[in-house]
């Protein structure tokens, strides 16, 4: 996209500061003000020439609302906003279309507020279209607003809902208010396919994307363009928005600093995008930082990871399918889909680079070899003492020292400790996840490497300092067999530890010949 001229044109040269555009998500505001303007008109006009329904999702405070906003006032056709856009030569400016736009910004723990804050936005609504209802229900009046719009203006309705699934995030720490919330909204939703002959467009906005069945179902013709590569940098700032909008921020900034620390998402596009709040407040600022980490994390993510025991070790090896990502309900919520549509779990596709894919391959193998060894060990135990919980490896230590031994190992390996193929493993995935700008995952799985610590060390407690339960049956070494398989494999993390040549070198000839280098 390139730089265009706020309205009215302030009277700067090409090269002049301008305002920083952070927290206003008004349209309007950004072009009388003359603040920094990212043209997405190109995205909207194709939008709106090719399809109807639409829902985008994307993580907290990354333009949508912004965008919910420059699509009102396209259909509202404020001409004099978008002089100088992509979008104005190509719009009929004289047609004026009818805009119902519902915004679930507020807070919706409590029971009933969902129905409260939409009678209110309703109320609003309708006094400024001056509509009366004769109707009580949301629903009902949500109908009535979009059919008698069109009867009166002539022209088919757009309808805009931006934060669609706020209502039912901020209960989800109770499930019988998110369920409650879900099926009202379902009932709302409905009426979008049912006013299909009054409704010229629509576009819903969130942070998830709940499934079609729980929320969707009355709204079957809904085309997602989340991972649409035609429409990744629908929201975000793209590298040529940065040298053509914002070029007069960059002196005195490392670019490679500003790729590395915040230039992290894909959805599957050519080019990946900058999050433009972490970027509006390093141009703020002055200084980088986790700015998005700091006030755009839902807290629901933080609660749901820690009430399902899930911490960064989990997370460093996490993926999902685009079936799974999309798999998502108030009873039904992967962990991978939550993460994913909150923006902390970047597809791995979207990494296309040799040292990715090596690095990627390397950690798969790695892996593999530790997750074997440990889980040789565990059956080891399990075979002698009958369980493999923590509370069961009291005294296992002494009483099965060549297994335990081998657990300890695999352990060291997990953490990532120099000298095992964990280590190796994780700094090539470091590595690249940096070279590549992808800062957070980088941060995470440093992490997970400090987490595992305790992990492991709940284990190394037990087995070596821990006294066997007096009532436990007596317990010896498990049969040479198996603990021959699981020093191979606890020899293996140590072996491939110290010389990583092999599984390095075929990752990078297979990278290469995956990605045609």
């Amino acid at each position: 996209m390139t730089h265009s001229e706020p309205h009215p044109d302030p009277g700067a040269g090409p090269a002049a500061r301008r305002k920083l555009p952070i927290g206003i998500q008004t349209f309007r505001t950004i072009r009388e003000e003359g603040c920094y303007y990212v043209d997405k008109t190109p995205f909207i006009r194709r939008l709106v020439d090719e399809g109807t329904h639409y829902f985008l999702s994307r993580p907290r405070r990354f333009g949508k609302s912004l965008l919910v906003d420059t699509i009102k006032e396209l259909f509202e056709a404020s001409e004099p906003l978008f002089r100088g856009l992509a979008v104005h030569d190509e719009w009929d400016w004289s047609v004026r279309r009818p805009v119902v736009r519902l915004d679930f910004s507020g807070n919706f723990t409590a029971p009933g507020n969902l129905h409260k804050n939409l009678m209110r936005q309703l109320d609003r609504l309708e006094r400024r279209a001056g509509v009366d209802s004769p109707y009580d229900s949301p629903a009902e009046r949500f109908a009535h607003l979009i059919e008698t719009l069109h009867e009166r203006e002539g022209e088919r309705v757009a309808v805009l809902i931006d934060e669609y699934d706020k209502p039912i995030l901020d209960a989800l720490k109770t499930p019988e208010t998110a369920r409650a919330n879900r099926d009202f909204l379902h009932g709302v939703y409905s009426i979008i396919k049912a006013c299909d002959a009054d409704v010229a467009f629509t576009l819903l906005t969130g942070v998830s994307k709940f499934s079609k069945v729980s929320l969707f179902s009355g709204l079957n013709n809904l085309e997602d363009v989340t991972l649409d590569p035609r429409y990744s940098a629908i929201c975000g700032y793209t590298e040529s928005d940065l040298d053509e909008v914002f070029a007069p921020e960059l002196p005195g900034l490392d670019r490679s600093e500003i790729r590395r620390w915040y230039n992290g998402y894909g959805w599957l596009g050519a080019e990946k995008v900058y999050n433009p709040f972490d970027i509006l407040l390093l141009f703020r600022k002055r200084r980088f930082q986790a700015h998005w980490f700091e006030t755009g994390s839902p807290t629901f993510l933080i609660d749901t990871l820690v009430e399902r025991g899930i911490g960064p070790l989990a997370l460093e090896d996490m993926a999902g399918t685009d079936a799974l990502l999309s798999a998502f309900d108030v009873d039904a919520i992967s962990t991978e889909a939550l993460l994913f549509q909150t923006g902390y779990l970047v597809l791995g596709v979207s990494l296309l680079t040799t040292a990715g894919v090596a690095a990627a391959l390397v950690h798969l193998f790695n892996h593999a070899l530790m997750k074997a060894g440990l889980f040789v060990c565990l059956g080891c135990i399990a075979y002698r003492v009958g369980s493999a919980r923590i509370a069961d490896l009291a005294g296992i230590g002494r009483l099965m020292p060549w297994t335990a031994s081998a657990l300890v190992v695999g352990g060291l390996s997990l953490i990532g400790v120099p000298l095992t193929a964990g280590f190796v493993g994780k700094w090539y995935l470091v590595s690249a996840a940096l070279e590549a700008g992808w800062w957070p995952a980088a941060a995470v799985m440093l992490a997970a490497s400090l987490l595992a610590v305790a992990y492991v060390w709940k284990m190394v407690e037990a087995a070596y300092f821990r006294a066997p339960s007096p009532a436990a049956a007596p317990v010896r070494e498990a049969p040479a067999s198996m603990v021959a398989a699981a020093w191979g494999l606890a020899g293996a993390n140590v072996w491939f530890g110290i010389d990583p040549s092999l599984p390095i070198d075929v990752a990078h000839r297979a990278a290469a010949a995956l990605l045609g280098g």
